[in-house]
């Protein structure tokens, strides 16, 4: 699966889905509704699902709804629901609940002045969907809208509904003649007799199943949106679901390997809950996990998009002008409403106290294990890179904004090699991040300067 490269589409061929769009076993369309994560999110996940167990997939379009019996309208969507179906989100809410993970890619299409939603489902890989958590409807808890256990299929009549007849069964069967059938056949009988499913992923897809879970649970919270700030993610690349099953040792071990470079992190003194999965603390303005098989997620804002966060910089700049008596910070002040920023000193400080805090925890994992890291961080687009340090002062009057839509950095690490060469990682990652402002300078001495400076305030 990590080989599959999905097929993109023109706007005009989509369009021609949009007209065509009716209800069949290929193409399905529904009215106006927007992706919240609650009931009819669910009822869409189930006929994607059973798009991805039928031949060849097949496209969903939303903002066509049926006027009556066999004839359609287009109506369309508006722009705050368009912008809902992201594919990353639903994808990620999908595959919490089904699994193998689904393929999927959402579309938005204009066609005579509407707005329109296309998601393309593409069939399974060599494994059908099965459905992982039950998701119940709030007013009428008898009837699950997904239910554990199930597989969904598409039937002739253009609904999608739990497998449950042999032919449908066969015809699973006969869409992976060419996807090891035999394999297939004892899986689907696994799955249906309630056995266990883990043991035919691979590690990458476990962890991935995994992590679509624990950011679902966390968003559900209200607490993370993964398309506004940084994530930072890392664990072994070998899948162990109960590496550590109890979970009192997981916030032991969260506690005794925490630093502090501004702040303590993890911050864990008040507010660490449980999951199903593992721990999860939200208390302190961001947000960190870690579960029982080694996954630690980190999320936090930017704290340059919040206004309560914006108040007290400004009172910061304010009392940082008034002792510097430099006017470069009074005309920042005058300015700061003008344009969108982000600043050197506190995002460089996320990077450094995530590389600090990994590079103590990795000790419990396994000698010879491989460590997979990554950073995120978006939306960077336009924004202005400035530093209320004087020893690097960056001014946005007179520099070009970030042109990239977000910032992302991956590897994936011997546990020997990251622990003896984490300052420099950092001091690259650090390097990579600057780089996206254009017309400014800085030497890697002075970032591993940074490092080495932070990590021994750091305790």
């Amino acid at each position: 699966m990590s080989n599959f490269q999905p097929q993109t589409y023109s706007q005009d061929e989509l369009r021609r889905i949009i007209v065509n769009a009716g209800e069949d076993e290929y193409v399905d369309a529904k009215g106006p509704l927007l992706w919240n994560g609650k009931c009819e999110s669910a009822r869409l996940a189930k006929d994607i699902a059973a798009f991805s167990n039928s031949r060849d997939g097949g496209f969903i379009v939303i903002g066509k709804e049926e006027s009556q019996p066999g004839s359609f309208t287009i109506v369309g969507l508006t722009a705050e629901a368009a912008s809902t179906f992201e594919t990353t989100k639903v994808a990620n809410w999908v595959n919490s609940r089904f699994a193998p993970p689904i393929r999927l890619t959402c579309y938005r299409v204009q066609h005579h002045g509407a707005e329109l939603i296309v998601i393309r489902v593409y069939e399974f890989n060599d494994i059908p969907a099965i459905c992982t958590r039950r998701f119940d409807d709030p007013g009428n808890s008898r009837k699950p809208i997904l239910e554990e256990g199930r597989i969904y299929v598409r039937t002739p009549n253009a609904e999608s509904k739990p497998l449950q007849k042999e032919g449908e069964l066969r015809e699973l069967v006969g869409i992976a003649t060419k996807k090891q059938a035999d394999v297939l056949l004892q899986h689907v009988n696994a799955m249906l007799s309630g056995s266990a499913l883990a043991d035919t992923l691979t590690d990458q897809e476990q962890t991935d199943n995994e992590l679509a879970v624990i950011k679902t649970d966390l968003t559900d919270r209200g607490n993370i949106d993964l398309n506004s700030g940084w994530t930072f993610c890392f664990h072994p690349t070998a899948y162990r679901e109960e590496r550590w099953p109890d979970l009192s040792t997981l916030e032991a071990h969260v506690r005794t390997r925490a630093v502090r470079v501004s702040d303590t992190f993890p911050a864990s003194q008040t507010g660490t809950f449980r999951t199903e999965w593992g721990i999860a603390n939200d208390t302190y303005g961001e947000t960190w996990c870690l579960s029982r098989s080694g996954i630690f997620l980190y999320y936090t804002k930017f704290r340059e998009d919040s206004e309560h966060e914006l108040n007290a910089i400004r009172e910061h700049v304010r009392c940082t002008a008034r002792q510097a008596n430099e006017w470069k910070y009074q005309q920042f002040l005058e300015s700061l409403d003008n344009f969108r920023w982000i600043e050197f000193k506190w995002n460089m400080e996320i990077i450094i106290q995530s590389f600090a805090f990994m590079a103590r925890f990795v000790d419990l994992f396994e000698p010879g294990e491989r460590i997979a890291y990554r950073f995120h961080a978006t939306p960077m687009n336009n924004r202005h890179l400035v530093s209320f340090d004087n020893r690097l002062w960056f001014d946005p009057e007179y520099r070009d904004p970030c042109g990239s839509p977000r910032f992302s950095y991956s590897r994936v690490r011997l546990l020997e090699e990251l622990l003896a060469g984490w300052r420099d990682e950092c001091a690259d990652v650090m390097h990579r991040f600057f780089e996206l402002f254009p017309d400014y300078s800085i030497t890697d001495k002075t970032l591993r300067n940074w490092v080495e400076r932070h990590v021994g305030e750091s305790r």
